[in-house]
């Protein structure tokens, strides 16, 4: 049986009348790739630019492509042990209060108050 991530793939794909050779030729990579991609069992290692390449050709979330082969982008990988505790203390939570932690930060990031805080060396523990 395919993963989750192939078979979100092929479905996509598929809904949009997209031939494996047409997807395989704009991501810049062959059919039996992504052949192997779509009826894999397990996680495949597929890169993180090929996730996004796929992504954005199928109008799918790269976030969830990610997720669901088990990978975390480069760009977001903890750096910090504060930034491990907290990972592990929001993975515990339920996921509504996930969502509403997702919200609210995403309002203090256009807000900018996460900045000022930066600015003053709040929180910053590089």
């Amino acid at each position: 049986m395919p993963s989750k991530l192939g078979n979100l793939i092929r479905r996509t794909r598929r809904a949009q009348s997209l031939s494996l050779r047409e997807l395989a030729r704009r991501i810049g990579k062959s059919s039996a790739y992504l052949v192997s991609l779509e009826l894999s069992e397990d996680s495949p290692g597929a890169a993180e630019e090929t996730l996004a390449a796929l992504a954005s050709e199928l109008g799918l979330d790269p976030d969830v492509l990610l997720a669901l082969a088990g990978k975390t982008p480069e760009r977001v990988a903890p750096r910090s042990a504060t930034d491990i505790a907290l990972y592990r203390l929001i993975r515990e939570l339920p996921s509504p209060r996930k969502e509403e932690l997702k919200a609210q930060l995403e309002r203090e990031v256009r807000s900018g108050q996460s900045g000022s805080r930066r600015r003053q060396g709040v929180g910053d523990d590089r």
